[in-house]
C-alpha cells in the first residue's frame, strides 16, 4: 500500500496522519520521499509543510530571514546559552560568527590533518594485532572527542566525561522534538558540568594571559586572547557559549556519518571492494566521493526543522506554490533532495564520481554546518584508515551489526587480517 493510500485512510484524524508521515519516515524514507516527490512535492499536515524537491529544500535553508531555528535555539539557550548558529541574521549574528572565524578558521586545517592523522594512527597500531575494531568506540567518537579537547580546548574533563556531556547536550537540542523531561533532564546535568568546566577553563587561561604565561593554541585560547581587543571581546559566558555550541555538535555528528558509511559500505560487497581500492590506491578526494555519496543512501540527518516565522511562499512561481501561515514547522527533506532527478541524474545510482557541491550533508545557508572544512578531512580520513585494514569485513553476528543509543549509533565491530610471522 502507498503511503497515501494510507494517509487517505486516516482523512478524519489529522494527528495519526501526522504520526504516519513520521513512521514512514522512520522506516521507509526513500519509498517516502519518491512518492512525495511525484505526486505532492509539498505535502502540508497540521502545522506541518514537508518539502521534498531539491530546489524547494535549497530554498528554504537559503532564507533565513522566514524560516529560522526558533527551537534550536531555546534548546541551545537553555542548555549553555546563546550560541551563533541559533541566532537570527542581524549584528549579534555577524559579529559573534566574524569572531569564532577568527578563532577556528581554514589556514588551522593543515594542523588538523596532521593530528587527525596521528590520532588515528595511533588507534589503529593499538588494535593491529587484535583483528576487531570498534568503528565507534574506538575511532569514530574517540577522534572527534580529540579535537574537541586539543584543538578547540574543551581539555581535562575525563574523556568518557566530555562525550557523555556532549551526547546527552545534543540528544536534547537536536534529537528530544517532544521536549521529554528525562532528556531535559540529563542534558540540564550535562549542561552544568561542561559550563563549569568550560568557565573554570576560561577564568584559568584569562588569569595566565594576563601574568603573561603562553597559553595553549586552541579555539579556546585563542577567543581569551582576543578579549583584549574590544572589536574582538567576548565576555567569559559569550566564550563559554560560544565553545560549548561548536563541541556539541562535533562527536556525534561525525560518528554518526563514519558509522552509517561503513554500515553502508559493508552491506554492498560491490561498492566496498571498490571503495577499498579507493581508499588503497586513490586520494582523499577519491575516498570522499564513497564517504558522500554513501551517505546519501543512509544520511546522519534525513531531514532538518525550520519554522516560519512569517506567512511565506514556498515554490513560488510553481504549480506547486503554497503559502504556510507563521509558525508552520517546515521539515526540509535533505535526503529527498539528493535523490531528486532533476539534480542527482540516475539517483538510484551509487556514484561516488557526482559533484561534491550538490550534496547536502551540511546543510545549506546561514546554519550551515561550521565544522564543514574540518568534516572534508575528518569523515574520510577516518574511513580511509578503516577502508584500508587487510581482509576487512563485518564482525559474525549481532557484534558486526550496528547498535544504537537512541538515535545514535554506539558500536560497530569490523575484524581484519593480522599480520602473521
Amino acid at each position: 500500500m502507498s503511503f497515501f493510500d494510507e494517509l487517505n485512510a486516516f482523512s478524519n484524524s489529522p494527528l495519526q496522519q501526522v504520526s504516519l508521515f513520521q513512521q514512514w519516515l522512520a522506516e521507509r524514507p526513500l519509498a517516502l520521499f519518491d512518492e512525495l516527490r511525484l505526486h505532492v512535492p509539498i505535502l502540508q499536515l497540521p502545522g506541518l509543510a514537508v518539502v521534498t524537491k531539491y530546489c524547494d529544500v535549497a530554498d528554504v535553508l537559503a532564507r533565513d530571514q522566514e524560516f529560522g531555528v526558533p527551537d534550536y535555539a531555546k534548546k541551545m539557550h537553555r542548555a549553555t546559552g546563546d550560541f551563533f548558529l541559533g541566532m537570527e541574521d542581524g549584528p549579534d549574528y555577524e559579529r559573534e560568527v566574524s569572531i569564532m572565524r577568527l578563532a577556528s578558521n581554514r589556514q588551522d586545517l593543515t594542523r588538523i590533518a596532521g593530528d587527525l592523522q596521528a590520532w588515528i594512527d595511533e588507534v589503529i597500531a593499538a588494535k593491529a594485532a587484535g583483528g576487531t575494531l570498534d568503528v565507534v568506540g574506538d575511532l569514530s567518537r574517540r577522534v572527534p572527542g580529540r579535537l574537541v579537547s586539543e584543538y578547540f580546548g574543551a581539555s581535562g574533563m575525563p574523556d568518557a566525561l566530555l562525550l557523555d556531556c556532549l551526547r546527552a547536550l545534543f540528544r536534547d537540542i537536536f534529537a528530544n522534538p517532544g521536549d521529554d523531561p528525562v532528556v531535559r533532564d540529563a542534558a540540564a546535568t550535562a549542561s552544568s558540568a561542561l559550563c563549569a568546566h568550560l568557565d573554570n577553563l576560561v577564568e584559568t587561561q584569562t588569569a595566565q594571559m594576563h601574568q603573561g604565561a603562553a597559553l595553549a593554541d586552541t579555539v579556546l585560547s585563542r577567543c581569551v586572547g582576543m578579549s583584549t581587543v574590544p572589536e574582538t571581546s567576548f565576555e567569559q559566558a559569550g566564550i563559554r557559549r560560544n565553545i560549548a555550541g561548536l563541541i556539541v555538535g562535533t562527536v556525534d555528528t561525525t560518528s554518526a556519518c563514519v558509522a552509517n558509511v561503513l554500515d553502508y559500505l559493508l552491506g554492498n560487497p560491490g561498492i566496498l571492494d571498490k571503495a577499498i581500492t579507493a581508499a588503497r590506491e586513490g586520494t582523499l578526494d577519491d575516498v570522499r566521493g564513497y564517504v558522500y555519496e554513501a551517505l546519501r543512501f543512509k544520511p546522519q540527518a534525513p531531514t532538518l526543522l525550520r519554522t516560519a516565522s512569517v506567512d511565506a511562499v514556498l515554490a513560488a512561481g510553481t504549480a506547486r506554490a503554497i503559502t504556510v501561515p507563521a509558525g508552520t514547522t517546515v521539515v526540509v527533506c535533505l535526503m529527498s533532495g539528493m535523490f531528486d532527478p532533476d539534480q542527482f541524474p540516475a539517483p538510484t545510482a551509487f556514484d561516488p564520481q557526482r559533484p561534491e557541491r550538490d550534496y547536502l550533508h551540511f546543510g545549506s545557508g546561514m546554519h550551515r554546518c561550521f565544522g564543514r572544512h574540518i568534516n572534508r578531512l575528518q569523515l574520510p580520513m577516518i574511513v580511509r584508515a578503516i577502508l584500508r585494514l587487510p581482509g576487512l569485513r563485518r564482525a559474525a553476528g549481532a557484534d558486526g551489526e550496528m547498535r544504537l543509543d537512541g538515535p545514535f549509533p554506539n558500536r560497530l565491530i569490523v575484524e581484519f587480517d593480522t599480520a602473521r610471522s
